[in-house]
Formats: C-alpha cells, structure tokens, sequence
C-alpha cells in the first residue's frame, strides 16, 4: 500500500480500513468517517493524532467520531489528540487505558458517551480547543468518567492550565460534570448562561465560592440525589433573578456555610439544602413562599433561622434534625401560612429554641400545630439601630461587622444590609462607619 500526508490530508492510495496505525469504518452517504478497533488482537499504543480528514480510492471522508470499545484496553495507549472534526467520542471508547496521560479535545466535540474514560488513572492533563467548546459538552452517565477530568483533574485551554475560569460571552449553559473533580478554584458565570446544572461542579475540592449571576432565572440538579457527588462550596451566592432552588440542588453540601439569597426567590424545592451542616444561620428574603420537604432538613449547626414575610407553605420535616437552633424569626402573620407539614421542627429542642413572631401575632401562632410546641413565643421589636450582626448589643463586633460589608456587599443578606444602612440613605459606605463610630462612643 502507498501512502503519503499532503498539507496535513491523511490520503490512502488504495482502498482499505487501515491508515498510518488507525482503523477507521466509512459511511459513504455521510461522507464521514469513525475511528474504531484496531483487528487481529492489535492495540493502539504511544501517541495518537487523529486526523481532519481520510482520503481513500472511493473519495475523501470527515473524521467525525471515535467509535464504542475504539481504544479499549489500550494499555500501552500515551496520548490522544480527538482531532479536529471529532463530534462524538463512544461508550467506554478509551476505558481502561490505564497508561493514557494526556487528552486533547477538537473544537467540535459535542458527545462524549458513558464511562468514555473509565480506569483511565494514569490521566493527566485535558487540553480544550476554548472555554465555549468545552462547554458545549454533554457527558452521558451518572458519574463523570465519561469526562476526562474525572481522573486527570486538570483543565488547559490551549497551553494554559485554567484555575480561575472566566466564561466567555456565548456560553449559555454549565451542563452536567462539565468540570467534575476539577482543580478549578473560581468560576466566573456571565450574564449569558441561561442554564447551570450544579452537576458540573461535582467533586470541585478547590471551587470554595460559586456565585449566580443576576440574569439567571434557574438552576438545575441530578434527579438521584445519590449521582450529585461531593459539594465543597463553602459561599453561596444566589443571583437577584433567581426563582427557585430546585430539588436536591446541594443535598449534603456539608462545607456551605454561607448562603446568600435572591430577591425574587419564591419555592425552595424538596432536599434542596438537606445535610448541608455547616450552615450556621439562615436568612429566607421575603419573597420565598414554598419550603419544600425536608428543605433543610439535618442542617445540624443552624442556630438562627430567619422567615421572611412572604412565607405561605412548609412542607414536611423542612427543619427537622437541626437540633441547635436557639432562635427562629417569623414575619409572617400566621393566618398566611395555608400549608404546614407533619414535623417541620422535629429534633429541634423546643423548650431552649426561642421563636419570635410579629406584633400581635402570639395567640396566633400557638394556635398552629407546628409552633404551639415551642415553650418561647416572644413578639418581635425593632432592631436596635446599630445591631447589624442582631445580637441585641451595639459592639465593635458590629462594626467589624460592617466593614466586611463594604468590602463584600455581595456576601451578605437583605436583612443584614438593611441593618447596615445606618443612616437610611439607600447606601452603604464610609457615613454608615462613621454614624456606627458615634452609636459606639
């Protein structure tokens, strides 16, 4: 056979499957072409390139796949380059390429099937053709072995390893394992994402803060709460557009610990924050209306816990397990609660936790199944001016307290920064340091 490479075109003299170490099958309505199994036994080995285009007797064809099993137990398989045309790369095409280092994607992969990238341990390094192209992914399955990453842990765009990624304009989605056990240490979200599925965060150890932009209306999780892996978010910052919290969205995320939430947020969906136990306070903005089952349920370090006014259903064991509240804030007047589940605040020590309910609201709330067990109903009274960390004192921890504000406005909740305004001027800034300062002296 008589071969020869022409300004980067892979040509086959005659006819045949074979060309330069690759085994390619050809659709000839398609024009394309897909990598497959080397015969006779053979393994793919060392470093392989898989070109743009092959050319045999019967015409030219578009590499455009890697075929299931293509690379499959390619023990002695270094590096793959998918190639430029590459769209899908098939069911466990590399698995158990144990010796595979180094993978690197063509700008239009679009597919990558389950478990593409199973026991492929010895991974490296992922290279991206960019940041839109990677994210243009789907990864099948309910793992992440499908992606690279899983093993490798290391994203390149390009010859640059990427730990702060900013998404670029374009990008209209973060789907499902995109970024799974990856060493990204920020991400930057644009205003273009319409679509973040908290999967493609799954395993991120150094990801500690995710912030939601303002524009996104919806975010979405795993329907097995058992596929979302391991959350380490530690800050939580959901946008002002956003509208609810879906199902399961950081089931057991057990680093959060700070959560910021929208202004427009109404429904927080069943097991949305379920064994997220690094929670210590919890401030719902008055727009929430629905807490859905077991919302928060095993929060163990909740201590305050704060209802906004708009609340109007709370669904079964919402609380339940978080046995360490002292104190719960309801603005709501009772009668606009239609719906309580069964146990909303079982194991939580009702004779220390104190609830705090609006003016003229007492008789009311002990009237309601769910709140009669608390040995403490108190009326709630106007914050004293000063009191941004609402302690009941005015102390410089206070105005620790609201430097941390100005310096990280977008840390903090509604009702922390209403507090913080000191002299109600709608802005907070150096005047709300110095009348603090004055309150103090």
């Amino acid at each position: 056979m008589l071969a020869l490479t022409l300004w980067g075109l892979a040509v086959i003299a005659a006819p045949a499957t074979e060309f330069e170490g690759i085994n390619y099958e050809f659709n000839t309505t398609s024009r394309t072409a897909t990598v497959i199994a080397l015969e006779n036994g053979r393994r793919y080995s060392g470093h392989v390139s898989v070109p743009e285009w092959v050319s045999t007797s019967k015409g030219s064809f578009r590499v455009t796949g890697i075929a299931m099993h293509a690379f499959y137990d390619c023990g002695d398989l270094k590096s793959v380059y998918l190639g430029p045309c590459v769209q899908e790369v098939g069911y466990e095409a590399f698995a158990w390429c144990t010796s595979l280092q180094l993978v690197r994607f063509g700008p239009e992969v679009l597919r990558v099937r389950t478990d593409a990238f199973l026991g492929c341990t010895g991974l490296e390094q992922v290279i991206a053709a960019s940041e839109a192209s990677w994210c243009a992914i789907d990864f099948d399955g309910d793992n992440g072995r499908s992606n690279p990453l899983y093993y490798a842990h290391q994203l390149s765009i390009k010859s640059s390893i990427v730990h702060n990624l900013v998404l670029p304009n374009g990008v209209v989605a973060l789907k499902p394992y995109a970024f799974v056990n990856s060493d990204l240490n920020s991400v930057k979200i644009n205003e273009d994402v319409s679509r973040v599925n908290m999967l493609a965060f799954a395993n991120c150890r150094n990801l500690l803060t995710l912030r939601i932009p303002n524009g996104l209306t919806s975010i979405e999780s795993s329907n097995d709460y058992g596929d979302l892996g391991q959350c380490f978010i530690e800050t939580l910052i959901l946008g002002d557009g956003l509208e609810m919290v879906p199902n399961g969205a950081f089931y057991h995320c057990a680093s959060l610990q700070n959560v910021v939430f929208g202004k427009k947020l109404h429904h927080i969906g069943n097991m949305a924050f379920c064994g997220a136990s690094g929670i210590t306070q919890l401030e719902l903005p008055n727009s929430v209306s629905h807490i859905g089952v077991q919302a928060f349920e095993q929060c163990t370090n909740l201590r305050s816990l704060t209802i906004g006014t708009g609340v109007t259903s709370i669904a079964s064991r919402a609380f339940a397990g978080c046995g360490f509240l002292t104190r719960i804030y309801m603005y709501a007047p009772a009668s606009q609660i239609t719906v309580l589940g069964d146990d909303i605040f079982d194991g939580v020590n009702t004779s220390r936790c104190v609830l705090y309910v609006p003016q003229g609201q007492l008789a009311a709330y002990r009237s309601l199944r769910q709140f009669r067990k608390f040995d403490t109903i108190l009326e709630l009274s106007e914050p004293t001016l000063g009191d941004i960390n609402g302690d009941g004192e005015v102390t410089v921890a206070d105005l620790t307290m609201l430097i941390q504000i100005i310096l990280y406005p977008d840390r903090q909740s509604p009702r922390i920064l209403s507090r913080a305004d000191i002299n109600k001027d709608g802005e907070i800034g150096i005047t709300d340091v110095v009348a603090l300062v004055n309150i103090l002296m």
